[in-house]
């Protein structure tokens, strides 16, 4: 009886084995072996493309019009074969980036290179680009402003399943000759992406766009100490004429307000020329409102000076004139301080 027991139960196991082995060793349909990569099912890993950049100039830098122009050399390095397999022979590299935040974009027929090397199977491909860019300025701390000319590469027509942007920043650059009056020019930024377009662009498999893109930033910094008395020469006069009102007969001081007036209203309009319309409150409109403020100071205390010399009260007219002297011309004074140093601060 016990060795009966003993033989069923090692057949029971036996059968367990070979159902478990079994199920294990049967081959899985071939959509269930196939590794996932990149997102979808069978594709390839994304080539990886080195691209480079070297700034040569940068001019026509334009507030108002929220925009500049750069030149520029770009360059890729690609294997050559599979890059005709994906984009055809008349691929290139830089004959397929666009620059996505450009107005325009020239690539100079003369100056654009390409070099295949047989030993390694790769291609060099380098061009000559200018491009006149829309850039929008963050002018809260003007005249201490710090600004990043932004250029926004991204491959045309090829998307980030097939190929990957790798940027080269050992050798992209901004050239030591390159001068931008006003500006200091800081190290060039670089950094890789992938963009998701938010539309099929009416693609019928309804697959979202989604391209490589390398993002291109140089910080620059505005040398604002002279420019910050240029620009606000107007209102600071106007502080003057105003603070020098105290000093003078009650009757004699209307043609000086309308002085500052004028004075403060010829300065905003210059202002109001240069910058863009913006609805971020900034060390511009400080200055502004603290200057139109102390004319409006002036005004009021001239009529009520008036009133109180016309019924012989001079010692309330001095009072008047005490707590415009002591009270709003220093307010003044700390709070364009105040402002001035967090804007040199940034």
């Amino acid at each position: 009886m016990r060795r009966r027991s003993i033989h069923i139960t090692l057949t029971v196991l036996t059968l367990l084995v070979l159902l478990v082995g079994g199920f294990l060793l049967y081959p899985l349909p071939v959509e269930a072996r196939i590794p996932v990569n990149s997102g979808e099912a069978g594709m390839d890993a994304p080539i990886n493309i080195p691209v480079g950049i070297f700034i040569t100039s940068i001019y026509g830098i334009d507030f108002r019009s929220e925009q500049f122009t750069v030149t520029f050399w770009l360059w890729t390095t690609f294997p050559t074969e599979a890059m005709k397999e994906i984009a055809g022979e008349e691929y290139k590299g830089f004959n397929q980036i666009e620059v996505v935040n450009a107005q325009n974009r020239v690539i100079s027929p003369t100056d654009q290179f390409v070099v295949s090397n047989p030993i390694d199977g790769t291609t060099y491909a380098i061009a000559k680009f200018t491009s006149t860019i829309i850039q929008h300025w963050d002018v809260r701390n003007f005249p201490f402003d710090r600004q990043n000319l932004t250029i926004e590469l991204e491959s045309a027509g090829i998307q980030s399943n097939a190929i990957h942007f790798v940027p080269d920043t050992k050798n992209s650059l901004v050239s030591e000759e390159l001068k931008i009056s006003g500006w200091n020019i800081k190290d060039l930024q670089m950094k890789a992406l992938n963009y998701e377009y938010r539309s099929t662009f009416g693609d019928p498999s309804e697959q979202m766009g989604n391209y490589p893109r390398i993002v291109v930033e140089i910080p620059i910094q505005r040398i604002g100490g002279r420019l910050f008395i240029n620009s606000f020469l107007g209102f600071f006069i106007s502080f003057i004429i105003v603070s020098l009102l105290y000093f003078l007969d009650v009757d004699s001081r209307i043609g000086l307000v309308m002085t500052a007036i004028f004075a403060a209203v010829g300065n905003k309009y210059t202002i109001d020329t240069y910058f863009p319309n913006q609805s971020a409150f900034s060390l511009s409109d400080l200055v502004q409102i603290c200057s139109f403020g102390m004319i409006a100071v002036a005004i009021v205390t001239t009529i009520i000076g008036m009133r109180l010399k016309k019924a012989e009260k001079l010692e309330q007219v001095k009072i008047v004139d005490r707590v415009a002297q002591f009270g709003f011309i220093p307010a003044y004074i700390i709070i364009i301080a105040i402002g001035t140093f967090l804007a040199v601060r940034g």
